[in-house]
């Protein structure tokens, strides 16, 4: 049976533009979040606490999209996808894999607090969920770890160009109980590519221990001094 559906006669607002596709959906409680996307993504928290009466209770647009959405409590959601430059005067944009928070504690008008983008790159976490490695040391402080393949080019002369890409697990740090509440990068570990790219790369954290799994080798480094890594095993 049919309880509600959007648009109705109460909020006609449909979600999404013309020719925008649905990037992610992500249930908390009573509030779902969507995102959707053509050129710039908005952001769209439903209030699903009247299962009779659901509604858009706000939205945000920012350049690119969020392909994965993961909650951290009430008043925080992470997104994880790319930067893409819309082609809209005024956006100074660098494109590549994007890690953004958005404050959705007051869900008729969500922010964006922080955002992190690693140029000309992109993450499996995309598509593939269990990619993200997410470590909670208390109620307001996680550790994110999130592989990121990316890609340059080196003109050589006229006519060649090098091309490079890299492989790196980027580690990241959040406290939400801070003064200015942002996400941290604390580092990178980088492996050799061999040209199978990363869609099979994870990590395990465990305390200070930070544990590289690339394709048939593991890597050990710490979240203290993440410039060392040590394999591979």
């Amino acid at each position: 049976t049919l309880v509600s559906e959007l648009p109705n006669q109460l909020n006609p607002e449909r979600i999404g533009k013309p020719r925008e596709d649905v990037y992610a959906v992500r249930y908390f409680g009573d509030v779902a979040y969507v995102v959707t996307f053509e050129r710039k993504d908005p952001l769209y928290v439903l209030d699903l606490s009247s299962p009779s009466e659901p509604k858009i209770a706000g939205a945000l647009e920012v350049p690119g999209y969020s392909a994965y959405l993961q909650p951290l409590n009430q008043e925080y959601v992470l997104g994880i996808g790319q930067e893409v430059n819309p082609n809209v005067n005024g956006f100074n944009v660098i494109e590549g894999a994007k890690v953004e928070l958005y404050d959705v504690s007051n869900i008729s008008s969500p922010q964006v607090v922080s955002t992190l983008v690693y140029e000309n790159g992109y993450s499996p976490v995309e598509w593939d969920y269990h990619a993200l490695t997410k470590l909670q040391v208390s109620d307001d402080k996680f550790k994110f770890a999130i592989p990121v393949y990316s890609w340059s080019s080196t003109q050589v002369d006229d006519t060649t160009w090098l091309w490079q890409e890299s492989n790196s697990m980027e580690l990241i740090e959040l406290d939400l109980s801070a003064s200015t509440v942002e996400l941290q990068p604390i580092g990178s570990l980088k492996t050799e590519s061999n040209g199978y790219g990363n869609w099979g790369d994870r990590a395990i954290l465990h305390d200070d221990l930070v544990y590289y799994i690339h394709h048939n080798s593991v890597w050990q480094s710490l979240w203290s001094t993440p410039q060392v890594l040590n394999g591979p095993y």
